[in-house]
């Protein structure tokens, strides 16, 4: 049985050390690579919400304590833009929406139903269209909006300067 043995592996071929190193690596970068890409994508969509909910509050926050329209908008814009840009962001085309407070912030979201009158509620809404990593825009950009929205309540008792 030994003579039988080594009689099968010489007819083997001898070249067959180190294709396990070889075949090792081509599978571990095969589900490596899509794993990565994967998890750079998600990291990518988060970093992105996390943003736009960030902006949403701030906008809101800034617009309530505004003592006109006019300022409240500038304030909110300009918060939008800090928030943003305190996540990396500033690049991302956004927009600022406002409208009723159970609107769902869809991206044609017309401007409205933003006042500073005693009582009043409404949304205002952060609106900016993602790019995904190793992705063209071309492909990807007519379907990566994402929003945020953030209901502004203006108190009843809260005093407004030059009032």
């Amino acid at each position: 049985m030994t003579k039988r043995n080594t009689s099968l592996r010489s007819r083997l071929p001898h070249g067959d050390s180190g294709r396990a190193v070889i075949e090792f690596l081509g599978i571990g970068v095969g589900i490596m690579v899509p794993l990565l890409y994967i998890g750079m994508v998600f990291f990518t969509i988060e970093r992105h919400n996390f943003a736009i909910a960030a902006a949403a509050r701030e906008a809101g926050r800034a617009y309530a304590q505004a003592s006109d329209e006019k300022t409240g908008k500038a304030r909110a814009e300009r918060a939008v833009q800090l928030a943003l840009e305190d996540h990396g962001l500033a690049e991302v085309n956004h927009r600022l929406a406002y409208g009723p407070p159970n609107t769902n912030c869809s991206a044609n979201m017309q401007e409205g139903a933003a006042t500073i009158e005693p009582g009043a509620r409404f949304a205002i809404c952060v609106i900016i269209t993602m790019d995904y990593p190793a992705v063209p825009g071309f492909i990807e950009r007519a379907h990566n909006v994402a929003t945020a929205k953030y209901i502004v309540h203006i108190g009843t008792t809260q005093e407004r300067p030059g009032a």
